[in-house]
């Protein structure tokens, strides 16, 4: 790692939190950790430490890593979380990755531990980076949705047959539910149709559309191949 990551170990001996540690230097990963064995002084590390990622021992006398786990998502924080372990059946790996876990490291198996850090630690930037393109477009759809409500335009969607399969917006007293999953040949005089549908056909390769002023908006012009109109269009 380039950056030095903060690591939390639940742990209850120290002997297994500094075999950890080993594991984790000898792949040349740079960290500072803290480590804890109880919910109390857990639940504050999370606040005050703020780890990168939580390195928990399955099993302690008096905290044990499912109720970590549980914790940990309950706080709905972005922290990737490792479950390490004496040993472990299938069942139980599966329970573990069903409650949230990136991954989990039989401590025989110690020299996994970096891989596994690195991997949880890569997946959970990627989570964070489609978090934050799914509530940039919410944000953009809804100023969208503002401007539309706002103005005098209309927009709607085709299939690649050119039926309607959205209507947003339309003028007072049409009926969107008439138009979807039908084509202009449907709806309108023969010539009048096959000349619009040459128009899209024609618009399609190169992705653009052919806009009307909103203002002369009436049911034949609802159906020209746009899917966004201005009324500058």
């Amino acid at each position: 790692m380039s950056n030095k990551i903060k690591i939390l170990f639940v742990e209850d001996l120290q002997t297994d939190a500094e075999m950890a540690r080993r594991a984790l230097k000898k792949e040349k990963i740079d960290f500072t950790d803290q480590v804890i064995d109880n919910e109390t002084d857990y639940k504050k590390a999370l606040e005050k430490f703020n780890p990168d990622i939580v390195i928990s021992d399955y099993s302690m006398p008096s905290f044990d890593g499912m109720s970590a786990l549980k914790i940990l998502m309950s706080a709905g924080k972005n922290i990737p979380f490792i479950m390490l372990t004496g040993s472990m059946n299938e069942e139980t790996a599966v329970e573990c990755m069903k409650a949230g876990a990136d991954d989990y490291v039989i401590k025989e198996h110690m020299h996994r531990l970096p891989l596994a850090v690195r991997e949880a630690l890569r997946h959970n930037q990627i989570r964070i980076e489609k978090e934050e393109i799914a509530d940039a477009l919410r944000k953009s759809e809804e100023r969208f949705r503002v401007a539309i409500n706002k103005s005098p335009i209309i927009v709607w969607s085709q299939d690649k047959d050119l039926r309607y399969t959205w209507i947003y917006n339309p003028n007072p007293g049409f009926d969107a539910e008439e138009v979807i999953g039908k084509t202009d040949e449907e709806m309108l005089p023969a010539e009048e149709a096959a000349r619009l549908t040459e128009i899209k056909k024609r618009s399609l390769p190169a992705g653009k559309g052919v806009g009307k002023r909103s203002e002369q908006l009436s049911r034949e012009a609802f159906l020209l191949p746009v899917s966004y109109r201005t009324p500058d269009g």
